[in-house]
């Protein structure tokens, strides 16, 4: 493995140990905002317009493509960190 390749690898690694790291706050936090947007559709008592549902729809939107983010920085970080154990660093 190059020099450069074990760097990107580092680098890789490093991000994903942050991404865990945030994660430990962002899950419960993005559970909240999730159920506080659903428990306001459920219980608003004013009326309802289509706007008010395309908001509350792209806000969850946003959510999950976070977290999916996230997500997926914490796996590329834990399979970089697979591919520098296993080669001896």
């Amino acid at each position: 493995m190059t020099e450069q390749e074990q760097t990107e690898l580092r680098e890789r690694a490093e991000k994903g140990r942050k991404a865990k790291i945030a994660s430990e706050f962002l899950d419960e936090f993005l559970a909240k905002q999730r159920a506080f947007t659903l428990q306001d559709l459920e219980t608003n008592k004013e009326k309802i317009t289509y706007e008010d549902l395309l908001f509350s729809k792209i806000f969850l939107i946003v959510l999950r493509s976070f977290e999916n983010m996230l997500n997926f920085y914490i796996n590329n970080g834990e399979i970089a960190e697979k591919e520098l154990n296993n080669n001896g660093e």
